[in-house]
């Protein structure tokens, strides 16, 4: 028997372009911005989990078709590079675009940059978790300044906070910003998210079901992908691999353990090993005291041990269903 695979998944971005639904104004605003007479850099904006990184993978996997084999995209992760510096940077930025630096300098970027001009080659970057390139100093931002200024490459940069909100903080230099066209990124409109849902799964869901989802997600993508995965795993959750446990709603699947009685399990056990230390030099009846401190602090954090381990889940369910 052929194994069904479950088709919804939230966990990372999307990265077949056939996988990824929605976006179209969005994506439409952003290839008109690069392809015009005069490409216009892209600051994406949007909270987390919203589709970002999905967005700007499914730029750089389509931006050929869309605007011809005389382009060229690269996508770099800003916190995926670990030891963020700038030599890093220039080199994943590189290796993006395809090319190779002649050395991990700010000279050796632009002499790719120019060689792929006389190419008629056209660039875009990508450049993901934009935020973090505020530690990487005013220079480097210049550069990209720069590098904007004089149309030689055209960013899309994604952060959770508008550019300039960052630049008033000292996270980015203040004029950088300036040169940017804003594309929030929001909740997906209902025919977008009802797409995804119908679409997404080989095996129609209820209208019933994709309305209570609907509601319940509110457009945002990574809900609608995790309640999808609910109901493919409800109604077919024996022919495939579960991704999520059913549960009765987004908030209350998966809750994690109470980790503050983890803290106050720490905080008792050591407590009780200094009032039994203390009760052991110090003469009578004082360290009578300490015992008893001593086993009433361990008593505590003995259940606070148990309630870290086996804290209790609430099983209400709410109105309109479980999902």
């Amino acid at each position: 028997m052929e194994e069904k695979r479950n088709p919804f998944f939230f966990s990372g971005m999307v990265q077949r372009p056939e996988d990824f639904y929605g976006r179209q104004a969005e994506l439409q605003r952003i290839f008109g911005l690069l392809g015009g007479a005069q490409p216009m850099s892209v600051s994406v904006v949007g909270a987390r989990r919203i589709g970002k990184s999905s967005l700007l993978w499914y730029i750089c996997q389509t931006g050929q078709e869309r605007l011809g084999q005389d382009w060229r995209f690269g996508y770099v992760g800003l916190d995926g590079l670990g030891d963020l510096n700038v030599p890093r940077l220039l080199r994943a930025m590189a290796a993006e675009l395809k090319e190779n630096l002649s050395e991990d300098s700010y000279e050796g970027f632009s002499t790719l940059v120019d060689g792929l001009l006389g190419q008629k080659q056209h660039m875009v970057l990508c450049l993901d978790e934009f935020e973090a390139a505020g530690q990487l100093g005013s220079d480097f931002l210049g550069y990209l300044r720069g590098l904007i200024s004089t149309n030689k490459v055209a960013l899309v940069v994604a952060a959770e906070r508008p550019l300039e909100e960052l630049s008033q903080e000292r996270v980015l230099t203040s004029p950088f910003y300036n040169v940017f066209a804003r594309a929030d990124l929001g909740p997906m409109p209902e025919a977008e998210a009802r797409e995804l849902l119908t679409q997404r799964s080989t095996m129609p869901f209820s209208p019933e079901e994709v309305d209570a989802a609907l509601h319940k997600a509110g457009g945002h993508p990574f809900l609608l992908q995790q309640l999808g995965s609910q109901l493919y795993e409800k109604h077919y959750g024996g022919l495939g691999t579960p991704l999520v446990t059913m549960g009765p709603s987004v908030s209350q699947a998966r809750r994690p353990r109470p980790v503050p009685s983890l803290t106050w399990a720490l905080l008792g056990y050591s407590g009780a090993l200094t009032a039994l230390a203390l009760a052991i030099i110090l003469p009578l009846p004082v360290n009578l005291i300490g015992y008893g401190m001593s086993a009433v602090l361990t008593a505590l954090a003995f259940v606070a041990t148990l309630e870290y381990l086996f804290g209790t889940r609430s099983s209400a369910t709410p109105k309109g269903g479980p999902l």
